[in-house]
């Protein structure tokens, strides 16, 4: 699993809670999910480790219950007020369901304590970068002006 989330390490994963019907095609899976994943810093490229604990709920319904998708050659998010909810399916795949809580909650840009991106000059070879403080391109305006205000 650690593979398929672009992570290093993967300890003390585990998801807990109840699965429960609530009317006769309805089910509710209640629970909470906890790991500690370890990534690479984006900047150092240091180990970062991140604990993660957080609630999981999805709501199981008839394909039917859902809002449907309008037919549209645009590409539209799903305006359903209401993102717990989830097509029923004829098996509870909870490993599925793990993993996919599991990716939304791993950080996608992770930075080890104190880690910053430097600022970098570059110019080409024989120029000289610019510099801290840029040229002002209408700054000679004003002097123009008084020079034009002098002349009438």
């Amino acid at each position: 699993m650690a593979a398929t989330l672009s992570v290093k390490g993967l300890k003390k994963l585990r998801l807990t809670g109840t699965l429960s019907a609530t009317g006769a095609l309805e089910w509710v899976l209640q629970g909470a999910l906890g790991a500690t994943i370890q990534q690479e810093c984006v900047v150092t490229l240091a180990p970062v480790v991140t604990r993660i604990d957080t609630k999981v709920l999805r709501r199981f319904v008839p394909q039917d219950q859902l809002i449907p998708l309008e037919e549209s050659d645009e590409a539209e998010l799903n305006s359903n007020p209401d993102d717990s909810l989830e097509p029923l399916p004829e098996s509870f795949e909870l490993m599925e369901i793990l993993q996919e809580a599991l990716a939304l909650e791993v950080p996608e840009y992770p930075r080890a304590a104190g880690a910053e991106l430097g600022s970098v000059k570059a110019a080409p070879a024989g120029t000289t970068a610019f510099p801290e403080d840029p040229p002002k391109p209408f700054a000679g305006l004003a002097a123009l002006r008084a020079k034009m205000d002098k002349e009438q």
